[in-house]
């Protein structure tokens, strides 16, 4: 008996790891101080968890396009006062990576399942991007400003007026244009849930 149904799997996961790469190539951790560099001049550091964001967790399926292939993957996040859990998963349920970021300490920890190298931070940054209230993102943004509009929809300019960010939010849906690096995030959330006990 053959076993063709493998090599179509861990293609995927290759093509899957190989895009979380891409958009996480310039992250990077400074003096004690986690930062992520969105553009050459431009950094956003992640912000203490807003009590919006304490107490939910969340699956979401993550659809990444960029140089016209299309990945997908399943992100899992939890949240109490102190900590985010992130957890990214193949569509076929493999453990891709884990990451807890402890915002009071600014202290991140990480587990990869795979022999890459996989910089979890952009994933953190762009959650805030998306999701947090861009009073606080502002706070945390050097080179850059923020905008929402009435819609929820959010644009992040560049101090020369570039257009770096296009977050655009319908119910449940969310993408994320990057037009700085070029690709496009489409999230649809699955489920959420209250994790206060």
């Amino acid at each position: 008996m053959k076993k063709k149904q493998n090599t179509p799997i861990a293609f995927n996961i290759w093509l899957i790891i190989s895009c979380i790469l891409l958009l996480s190539s310039c992250a990077s951790q400074i003096e004690g101080q986690i930062k992520v560099t969105l553009q050459p001049g431009v950094d956003y550091y992640p912000q203490l968890m807003p009590k919006s964001e304490q107490h939910y967790g969340e699956l979401s399926r993550f659809v990444v396009k960029k140089n016209n292939q299309q990945h997908q993957l399943l992100v899992q996040t939890e949240s109490n006062a102190e900590n985010i859990s992130v957890v990214g998963m193949s569509v076929e349920g493999m453990t891709l990576f884990t990451l807890t970021w402890y915002s009071l300490e600014d202290r991140l920890l990480t587990k990869k399942n795979i022999p890459i190298d996989l910089e979890p931070l952009r994933i953190l940054a762009e959650m805030q991007l998306v999701k947090w209230p861009v009073a606080v993102i502002a706070q945390g943004l050097v080179g850059a400003s923020i905008e929402e509009k009435s819609s929820g929809d959010r644009i992040i300019t560049n101090l020369q007026g570039e257009v770096i960010y296009k977050i655009d939010h319908s119910g449940n849906n969310i993408v994320i244009n990057n037009l700085s690096q070029g690709y496009i995030i489409e999230i649809e959330r699955l489920e959420k849930w209250n994790t206060d006990k």
